[in-house]
């Protein structure tokens, strides 16, 4: 039948009917991917999109552009992909076949997934599930063919959600570490003395510059990628090269923040470190954004340039050009709309509204079990210990912020913090102890915390405890960090049950398997800081010291 042809008034009915029942299916997917992923978004926006949002004492404008962000972007990654998937619609030809099976299987799979998710409290992977749902309706209602055409602002929505912290704060590093070399080289290649120790720059006249977690890149990155990846849907280059562009945004992101370092570190040395962090790093930071635009459209160009230069030039043509909509489309979005009235669309429905009633009770059940006490750690350490043939002793228990134990999800009884020191306050060891039964989140790695709390991680390895009761030696980690009052040395270490580990991802995916089968197991993480007063590797003495009689005080009481 020709769909430009009038429709009679008997088939007006069954079109009308098939009308409501597809607006009625879409209600119920939209009202169900609202409920499960309510929490996940919520989190997203206040935690991720805008941290500043519950301060209560800022007005709206300062709670959307206040507080340190990574995905500052994140709000306009769905715009820009409702933009894109309208004109997709509109103005390309979207053929309609339907295949419900791989479809309902995808969004099956996805939407179980984000269940035990829920279940497990894992955050992050909830939001990309959330794009494999979205990848499943699509194939169910319109088939790989409309999947073909329609996969872009789908997956675009990747770039909105936001990794898990501990990765954040693993890459920051990273990338801290990698731009503060790069820089010290380049200063060293245009005859500028400079030295690099940790995340310090040394400079001439004892000039000294602190490459922090914002001139490390990850921002940039995070933000260019989705740039990037927008830029290379639409540039000129097609198939492979077209991947390649996309793969050039992580070096062209990096060497642009290295050539911004650069820059910092010659007006540290023509003027001083303080025009150089103050103004001139507060203005110069589009300048990663210039340099990274500049390099994303040369390289472009420099493809095109090089393969007309070797007598294979490539054949630019316009976006879409192949399959524009023609006049027998005209009615493509109602039919895209009314496709969601046969089976697949009601069981998608169905597996949407299983899944938000499923996501809801994992939600209740996490946050019950969290504030749930699992042993109270007030007795846990003496409040006098013999390390090292030193005498030290405690006042008693640090009470911890609200806000801490919120994030957390622990009770006070969970959490320990006290500090110790000798005759005279000399040598003082401060110890932080958080502990949970089958409470993920009450254990996270103290970078972020420590970060959070206004000092820079300069250095990160791994140390060993020897002489552990029960234990020839123990692998823990060590951070060193700076600030206005010098240097600190952190090493801790993470309780698993009965055992020990320094590997975060191995404890947090122990406990959830744990909590999956039912069995809550006990965590911990144990934390020493030891100013260092001169010597590093006397606080590092120090805290390893300390740390070996505490373990042997909590293995008893920590079960």
């Amino acid at each position: 039948m020709d769909e430009n042809q009038p429709v009679s008034p008997l088939a007006a009915g069954p079109s009308r009917r098939r009308g409501i029942l597809a607006a009625l299916v879409w209600l119920v997917i939209l009202a169900a991917l609202t409920v499960a992923y309510a929490e996940t978004f919520s989190v997203m926006w206040i935690y991720h999109w805008f941290p500043a949002w519950d301060s209560p004492d800022l007005g709206l404008y300062e709670r959307l552009t206040e507080g340190d962000s990574y995905y500052t972007h994140g709000p306009l990654i769905p715009l820009v992909a409702v933009g894109i998937l309208y004109l997709l619609v509109r103005y390309t030809k979207i053929r309609i076949r339907p295949n419900p099976v791989a479809g309902l299987t995808l969004t099956a799979a996805c939407l179980a997934l984000h269940v035990v998710a829920c279940i497990a409290d894992v955050q992050f992977i909830r939001g990309f599930i959330f794009v494999g749902v979205l990848l499943g309706l699509v194939v169910c209602l319109w088939g790989f063919s409309g999947l073909r055409r329609l996969w872009f602002p789908v997956v675009f929505l990747a770039f909105m959600m936001p990794l898990a912290p501990v990765m954040i704060t693993q890459l920051n590093f990273r990338l801290k570490m990698l731009a503060a070399g790069w820089g010290a080289q380049l200063a060293d290649w245009i005859a500028i003395p400079c030295a690099r120790r940790g995340s310090m720059l040394l400079l001439a006249d004892e000039k000294v510059l602190q490459v922090g977690n914002v001139c490390s890149g990850l921002r940039t990155l995070i933000s260019l990628m989705a740039f990037g990846a927008l830029y290379c849907y639409v540039c000129r280059l097609r198939g492979l090269w077209r991947l390649g562009m996309l793969a050039m945004v992580v070096p062209v992101t990096l060497v642009a923040n290295t050539l911004r370092i650069l820059c910092l570190i010659v007006v540290a040395h023509v003027a001083d470190v303080e025009t150089a962090t103050g103004i001139f790093h507060d203005g110069s930071g589009v300048l990663i954004f210039v340099f990274a635009f500049l390099g994303m459209f040369g390289l472009e160009k420099a493809v095109l340039s090089i393969r007309r230069a070797i007598g294979r030039p490539a054949t630019v043509t316009p976006l879409m050009h192949d399959v524009r909509r023609t006049d027998a489309d005209r009615n493509q979005a109602g039919r895209l709309f009314g496709a969601a009235a046969g089976w697949g669309g009601w069981v998608a429905a169905g597996l949407c509204v299983v899944a938000a009633v499923g996501a809801v009770r994992a939600e209740r059940l996490g946050t019950n079990a969290a504030g749930l006490p699992s042993k109270a750690l007030g007795e846990a350490l003496p409040k006098e210990m013999l390390v090292d043939g030193r005498r030290l002793v405690t006042a008693g228990n640090e009470p911890p912020g609200e806000t801490e134990l919120r994030v957390l999800g622990i009770g006070r009884e969970d959490y320990l913090r006290r500090v110790y020191s000798g005759a005279g306050g000399l040598g003082a060891v401060e110890i932080l102890v958080t502990y949970s039964r089958g409470n993920r989140r009450g254990v996270h790695p103290p970078d972020q915390c420590i970060e959070g709390s206004g000092s820079t991680i300069i250095a990160k390895g791994t140390v060993t405890v020897r002489e552990v009761a029960g234990r020839e030696e123990l692998a823990c980690r060590e951070l060193v960090t700076i600030n206005a009052e010098g240097q600190t040395c952190f090493v801790y270490v993470y309780k698993l049950g009965n055992r020990y580990t320094s590997n975060w991802y191995a404890q947090q995916l122990m406990i959830i398997w744990e909590g999956l089968r039912g069995r809550g197991l006990s965590g911990a993480l144990i934390r020493v800081a030891v100013r260092s007063e001169g010597s590093l590797e006397a606080a590092r003495k120090r805290a390893t010291g300390f740390l070996r009689v505490a373990l042997t005080h909590l293995d008893r009481e920590l079960k």
